[in-house]
């Protein structure tokens, strides 16, 4: 291959290159799981899921299954019992085990890891392992593509627009119906704690107490009716699922709520934006060059508009934070802190 071939090849490449997409690493999900024995989630969706499980020196590891199971060590052999058969798996060795085996033991010290096509995925796992489609685009659990609809899949839900002002979770409720305290979970993945405040996490385990309800929680303050967690769950690992439809569709109206008191925009101006939209992106395949001096001579177009806005609106003692916050949709806070992000530096 000559140097003008192998140039053409590699600007060919760099056209069908996509930097902007990036994983967003989450901690895995520990759970106790005997003594001496631990197990992590570090990833679970629909057709997938991937578990750690470690096991210290003569501690028995127990797995029952009933889907397919990889076995693979992720560190010294081990000892393996399953279907009357015993024998040692060697370092980095990979070992198939069918469904109708239905149990596997794992003797320690055992670093493995199990790979599977879960047969349900526990609400818990759905927060903490969100599904993406192309481009990142987050997807339901049965696939369908929800971009369009402008959740953002994350450890809670979210929209483009108000992100972090308007997140919302499934809340847990206790007995006298109060809301417990934040939890801290070790996750297995680091000396880092996992902090939630989700329903799944108090399942009367650690010290945490019970959970007796569920409710939508969003972080502006606003709380949805509650639901009963049903009686014997959370339970024994906590997996057992709830149905948190009615939760995220009360939250889903809350945000149409609060999206419905926010400034509206001129008619003329909201179609141009949608028009501009539709043009850019067409723009970014056909001509990623163009695209990104268009996108950029945008970014400062929207400095200077938004310099401009701030300026008024700072100088306009009658205005106050949450008033400006309640016309965005957002938190007093953060619509000081965009307000102030545009102004000049003294």
């Amino acid at each position: 291959m000559d140097g003008r071939e192998r140039a053409a090849n590699i600007e060919r490449l760099l056209d069908e290159w996509r930097p902007a997409p990036r994983p967003r690493f989450q901690p895995g999900a520990g759970l106790p799981a005997g003594d001496a024995v631990y197990r992590t989630v570090l990833c679970a969706r629909p057709y997938f899921a991937l578990e750690r499980w470690t096991a210290g020196d003569g501690a028995v590891l127990a797995r029952a299954f009933a889907t397919a199971q990889i076995l693979s060590t992720a560190g010294a052999p081990v000892t393996v019992a399953c279907g009357g058969w015993t024998g040692r798996l060697g370092r980095a060795r990979t070992l198939l085990l069918p469904a109708a085996l239905g149990q596997v033991r794992v003797t320690g010290p055992a670093d493995v890891l199990f790979g599977y096509l879960p047969d349900r995925v526990p609400a818990r796992f759905r927060t903490l392992f969100p599904v993406r489609g192309p481009g990142g685009c987050p997807v339901a659990d049965d696939g369908r593509d929800v971009a369009g609809e402008g959740w953002e899949a994350a450890v809670g839900w979210r929209t483009e627009e108000f992100g972090e002002s308007h997140e919302g979770i499934v809340g847990a409720v206790l007995e006298d119906g109060s809301e417990p305290k934040p939890a801290y979970l070790d996750t297995g993945g680091g000396p880092g704690m996992y902090r939630t405040s989700e329903w799944w996490a108090y399942d009367g385990g650690g010290g945490r107490p019970r959970a007796a309800g569920a409710r939508a929680s969003c972080s502006c303050g606003w709380r949805g009716p509650s639901v009963p967690v049903p009686r014997g769950g959370p339970a024994g690992d906590g997996l057992e699922d709830l149905d948190v439809s009615g939760p995220h569709r009360d939250w889903t109206e809350h945000v149409r709520t609060v999206e419905r008191r926010t400034v509206p925009l001129p008619e003329d101006l909201a179609q141009l934006l949608a028009a501009l939209e539709e043009k850019l992106l067409a723009l970014a395949e056909d001509a990623p060059a163009a695209a990104l001096r268009a996108v950029t001579a945008l970014d400062r177009l929207g400095r200077r508009a938004g310099r401009e806005a701030a300026c008024m609106i700072d100088e306009d003692d009658g205005r106050r934070w949450e008033a400006l916050g309640r016309a965005l949709g957002i938190g007093a806070d953060r619509a000081r802190s965009l307000v102030t992000g545009y102004l000049p530096p003294h």
